[in-house]
C-alpha cells in the first residue's frame, strides 16, 4: 500500500508503530479513497420475510411516566409538545394509547377514528414487520384495515416524496404487499396495499377514502 510504504521508509518497527498511530486518520482516509476508486454500487435487493399468521400484534415502544396524563385524541396538541404526549382514548385502535412523531400523524389518527370505512388501525412496533430496503429495516407509520383492504401507510412531507429512501421504502413495501397477497391468494383474507399520505392533506374532517384516492403510490 503506497501510504504505508511511504511512512515506513527507513524506520524501525518502533518508529513505524508511532508513525501509524500519529497518522492513523490520514491512513484510513487514504485506504478508503483507494477502496472507493475500485468499488461500485449495485442495485439494492429487497428482502421480504412473511409475518406468520400467529404473530401477535406488538405494542408500540414508548416511554411514559406514571404520572403522565393520557391525552384524548381529539385534543389539539402543539407541534413542540407532540413527541412528549401519550395520546389515547381511541375506539378503533389496536392499543389504548400511542405516541406520535408529528402533528400530521396525530391528525391522521383522528381521520382513522372518524372515517366510516375504517375498521381497525395501529401504530406498529419496530419489530412488527420485517421489511428491508437494502440493509435498512423499515418501520411503517400506520397499518389501517378498511372494509375492503389493509393498508401499510407512510406519512411524508410533499418535498420528500422524490427522496431516494422514500422510493426505496415504497418499492420494498409494495413487494411485501404483493407477497402477502400471493400467499393468501384464494382465501377470504383482505388484500394488502401500500399508501403514502402527504402531511398537508389530512384535516380533522378528512375521510380516509379521500386520502386513498390522493396517494401518489
Amino acid at each position: 500500500m503506497p501510504c504505508l510504504e511511504h511512512i515506513s521508509k527507513d524506520k524501525s518497527n518502533q518508529e513505524l508503530e508511532k508513525s501509524v498511530l500519529h497518522y492513523k486518520k490520514d491512513i484510513v482516509k487514504a485506504i478508503w479513497e483507494q477502496l472507493d476508486m475500485h468499488s461500485e454500487l449495485s442495485p439494492p435487493e429487497y428482502e421480504v420475510k412473511m409475518m406468520k399468521a400467529a404473530t401477535p400484534i406488538l405494542q408500540q415502544d414508548y416511554t411514559k411516566f406514571k404520572e403522565d396524563e393520557i391525552v384524548k385524541f381529539t385534543e389539539k396538541i402543539p407541534a413542540y409538545e407532540i413527541r412528549k404526549k401519550v395520546v389515547g382514548h381511541f375506539t378503533k385502535a389496536c392499543h389504548t394509547a400511542y405516541k406520535f412523531d408529528s402533528v400530521p400523524e396525530h391528525i391522521f389518527s383522528i381521520v382513522l377514528e372518524r372515517s366510516s370505512n375504517v375498521q381497525k388501525w395501529l401504530r406498529p412496533a419496530r419489530e412488527q414487520f420485517r421489511i428491508y430496503y437494502g440493509s435498512q429495516r423499515y418501520q411503517p407509520d400506520f397499518v389501517v384495515e378498511t372494509n375492503d383492504y389493509i393498508y401499510i401507510v407512510e406519512i411524508k412531507a410533499k418535498k420528500d416524496i422524490d427522496d431516494t429512501d422514500v422510493k426505496l421504502k415504497a418499492k420494498a413495501t409494495q413487494e411485501y404487499c404483493n407477497n402477502v397477497n400471493t400467499f393468501y391468494n384464494g382465501t377470504d383474507r383482505k388484500p394488502w396495499k401500500y399508501m403514502l399520505v402527504l402531511e398537508d392533506e389530512p384535516t380533522r374532517q378528512t375521510e380516509f377514502s379521500h386520502l386513498v384516492n390522493q396517494s401518489p403510490f
